[in-house]
């Protein structure tokens, strides 16, 4: 049932605000049940000083200053696909024209390692991972709607971003992305090094070493 604040694993089953649970139980009650099966991140800290968790989207970097962003947007009454819009326009906004040294473009340090391809620890202005198809506004960073978990890793200070965010956000696979550091990639596995904090489905935690993997499948009972 949608009880968050922009219920983006919600949209992406199909299943409206107003599901409640009354609702529900006379769904079932009215059989057969329509049933959608999604996967979540697995996400594993290494060492002991976090937990595993399982969510729908892990983000670093910019993703964490939007999010921290998105507290404001809530407490001025802005929830749903209004409160991802506003978002995304202030976080464009403070990406667009802020200098390459400020805390929006200068991103964070961390390594990415995708199915065992090691990379160099590198300034990364955004690095966010799905297994949810749908996302809010029609927005398509991680191109095309598929399963698996999908990934976008952006080079910081981010190239060219004035053209760059219009083609990344509508998932255009423009071939001069990736060599100005927009790379999209399926994967099953993801290791993620950085001291920078995260968010897995709005909520901040410590970096760290982190791996990522799909959990096992839940179903979820839709309309």
């Amino acid at each position: 049932m949608p009880s968050g604040k922009t219920n983006v694993l919600a949209l992406d089953l199909g299943i409206r605000p107003g599901w409640t649970l009354d609702a529900t139980l006379a769904r079932i009650t009215r059989g057969p049940l329509n049933l959608k099966t999604r996967r979540p991140l697995a996400l594993g800290w290494a060492g002991d000083e976090q937990a595993d968790l399982a969510g729908f989207i892990f983000g670093l970097g910019a993703f964490v200053r939007a999010t921290q962003m998105s507290q404001s947007v809530h407490r001025m009454g802005a929830f749903h696909s209004l409160a991802v819009a506003l978002t995304v326009v202030g976080a464009a906004f403070g990406a667009l024209f802020g200098q390459d040294g400020d805390g929006w473009r200068q991103g964070v340090r961390a390594s990415l390692s995708i199915d065992g391809r090691e990379t160099t620890l590198a300034p990364r202005f955004v690095v966010l991972a799905t297994s949810l198809k749908r996302l809010p506004l029609g927005l398509r960073p991680f191109g095309p709607p598929q399963d698996g978990m999908k990934v976008l890793d952006v080079a910081a200070p981010p190239r060219r971003l004035a053209l760059a965010l219009p083609a990344v956000l509508m998932g255009r696979a423009e071939t001069w992305l990736r060599r100005q550091g927009y790379r999209r990639s399926l994967a099953e596995r993801v290791v993620v090094s950085s001291p920078a904090p995260v968010v897995v489905d709005g909520e901040v935690f410590p970096g760290g070493e982190i791996a990522i993997g799909l959990g096992a499948p839940v179903r979820f009972l839709v309309p």
